[in-house]
């Protein structure tokens, strides 16, 4: 059966509309729910006609909940699930400003469902292979738990090359006044919530891990630092690997992640065990951006080395979800209503065929796009700016340097793979 599982909240009663604004803090009990819907596909597709195209979404009756959790607070209610490669439902859940909790290293007791990623079966019953469990020690309560420790986990997705569910889940996480977060989250870790946020050691971190708490059940519950942080928080969200995808093996090594508040797409190239982030900026060796005011992007500064793309959505309604399209290639969805679809040119595909200035790529390498290279390069012509500082793809600085030529050469001999 074709299932699409939803997430929202709503008032306790299931019935009442509840506003966000409605929600007075601390007071105002709303359910966090995971609801499961029906996907219908059209009977008989006809391409030439898109409404033919227009599957269905239906409720069950009575609506089929996997997963309800009550949260007294207007915020810090986490981000969207996601499904692991072992078929179970992965629900991030924000410590929903609890200032008591064992879940963000603040109890022992009492123990609610708050700063921890939540692992289910599909209809919503306890996987026996959870990490936490009553027979191994663990507190009550405490055996939906994969992972704890977290603020407002927003972003939540699987590394597709990472076969084993026990170390292929990242997410990003909402510092308050200082450091969001980029996280690789093995099973039982411990984010460090609300004890630290950001890397141990930084010279502007003021948490410690003294206080964090080891839930009995498994001696891998311990602490992990985040991969990667921004120091100034500007609600870093969703989470995309472009392993597999249709840009091709040349990206397969990217993880993209956007911000709310500037609408700002990062990227950021991982390590070949895929456990951390490769660096290559003097300024990026603390794996922190440490800009301050972090609108400014000077060109040659650490932001360049991880900046993708800027404005893609209003300020403050950035980007709010990714995904892989029907086609393989990345989907961007902005909290202000666009959709945008990434595809990729290759940059060594510089001029139409006849090679005419100004004609533009014609989707095809020739001896024309060599030559008008080669001439445009030796004029300073900004028809051979066609990489970035270090020779990203697409993604021209304003320079003509050795990075253009050598990318050139290397796209056109390999045809841009």
């Amino acid at each position: 059966m074709p299932w699409v599982y939803v997430r929202y909240s709503q008032s306790l009663d299931g019935v009442t509309d509840m506003p966000q604004a409605m929600v007075t803090e601390f007071s105002t009990p709303v359910q966090s729910v995971v609801e499961r819907l029906t996907w219908t596909q059209p009977a008989a597709p006809n391409p030439a006609d898109p409404s033919s195209l227009i599957g269905r979404l239906e409720r069950t009756s009575p609506p089929t909940i996997v997963l309800s959790t009550t949260i007294a607070a207007r915020y810090h209610h986490g981000g969207p699930p996601t499904f692991g490669p072992d078929g179970r439902l992965y629900v991030p859940i924000g410590d929903y400003r609890l200032s008591t909790t064992l879940g963000i290293n603040t109890g022992p007791t009492p123990v609610y469902q708050a700063g921890v990623i939540l692992r289910i079966n599909p209809d919503g019953s306890l996987p026996p292979d959870n990490p936490f469990s009553a027979a191994a020690g663990s507190p009550p309560g405490t055996d939906t738990w994969f992972a704890f420790g977290f603020r407002n986990q927003y972003g939540l997705a699987f590394d597709p090359a990472v076969a084993d569910f026990r170390e292929g889940l990242w997410c990003t996480d909402n510092g308050e006044a200082m450091f969001d977060e980029l996280n690789r989250v093995p099973i039982a870790a411990n984010g460090g919530h609300a004890r630290i946020m950001g890397p141990v050691g930084h010279p502007r971190q003021s948490g410690s891990l003294t206080g964090l708490v080891s839930v009995p059940g498994t001696p891998a519950s311990a602490y992990v630092d985040p991969v990667f942080s921004w120091l100034q928080t500007n609600g870093v969200t969703a989470l995309l690997f472009l392993h597999g995808s249709a840009l091709g093996p040349v990206f397969d090594d990217w993880v993209l992640t956007g911000n709310y508040n500037t609408a700002f797409l990062f990227r950021l190239r991982l390590t070949a065990d895929r456990r951390a982030v490769r660096l290559t900026h003097p300024g990026l060796a603390d794996r922190v951006d440490d800009r301050v005011p972090f609108s400014r992007n000077p060109v040659g500064t650490e932001a360049e080395e991880l900046l993708l793309a800027r404005n893609v959505g209003s300020p403050f309604a950035g980007v709010i979800a990714m995904a892989r399209g029907m086609d393989g290639l990345p989907l961007i969805l902005t909290a202000d209503g666009r959709v945008i679809r990434i595809s990729r040119a290759c940059p060594a595909d510089v001029v139409g065929i006849g090679g005419e200035a100004g004609s533009g790529p014609d989707g095809l390498l020739t001896g024309d796009d060599f030559n008008a290279f080669i001439g445009a390069f030796a004029a300073g012509d900004p028809l051979a700016d066609i990489t970035g500082v270090g020779g990203p793809p697409a993604t021209p600085d304003g320079l003509l340097t050795g990075d253009d030529f050598v990318a050139f050469v290397s796209q056109f001999a390999d045809g841009c793979p």
